[in-house]
């Protein structure tokens, strides 16, 4: 019998999870029910996120948990492994991510070609770069590293990051580092929140 295929309506309970979802043993997942809880998750994960970048990290972390809490009881499993968490809880990650991506684009579009703040924007980005070229500065030369050469390096890495190319790749980079992190942290809550949910289990019994 393969996941999530229905059972043959016999009475029969394997180990932590109902028969009727196929699984035979807490390491399974029945991935219909696990895809529609962390989408549900997911959704709102994304739009905090995309509103408030500050607090991406604590929304996308908490669908996770909360998509394998709300996944356990769907199929009123009893126990689930912390593998079955993690990747319930890296493929809620990744639609978060795929959902900010898309909601991130579709700002960064509306501003320049429907509200055309363009001016705005570049004006943005290089008060971070200048802001990112003061910290390197700083932080070399606090370590005693001040040499011609290394302050003529990070003016060619100002120079490559105010141009057209730059503009559009380093934020894009950034962009792909900070979800890398986030699908990465989402794995890690999911695994919590399963050995949390299991360990619960068993002391109530």
């Amino acid at each position: 019998m393969s996941l999530g295929e229905q059972g043959d309506g016999q009475d029969v309970t394997y180990p932590g999870v109902l028969a009727t979802h196929g699984l035979g043993s807490p390491s399974s997942i029945a991935w219909r029910p696990a895809l529609k809880a962390a989408i549900l998750l997911a959704i709102p994960a994304s739009l905090l996120s995309s509103i408030f970048s500050g607090i991406s990290l604590f929304c996308v972390a908490a669908a996770s948990v909360w998509a394998v809490n709300l996944y356990a009881r769907r199929i009123r499993a009893s126990s689930i492994s912390t593998g079955a968490g993690a990747r319930i809880g890296l493929v809620t990650g990744m639609l978060a991510n795929w959902m900010i991506l898309g909601l991130s684009g579709a700002h960064v579009w509306s501003s320049r070609f429907v509200f055309h703040r363009n001016a705005q924007m570049d004006a943005d980005w290089t008060s971070f770069v200048d802001q990112s070229m003061q910290i390197n500065q700083n932080f070399y030369s606090q370590i005693g590293v001040n040499s011609a050469q290394l302050m003529q390096e990070l003016q060619v890495q100002r120079l490559s990051m105010l141009s057209a190319d730059g503009r559009a790749g380093f934020p894009l980079f950034f962009f792909f580092v900070s979800a890398l992190f986030l699908v990465v942290f989402s794995l890690i809550a999911g695994a919590i929140s399963a050995r949390f949910l299991t360990s619960s289990k068993a002391k109530r019994t």
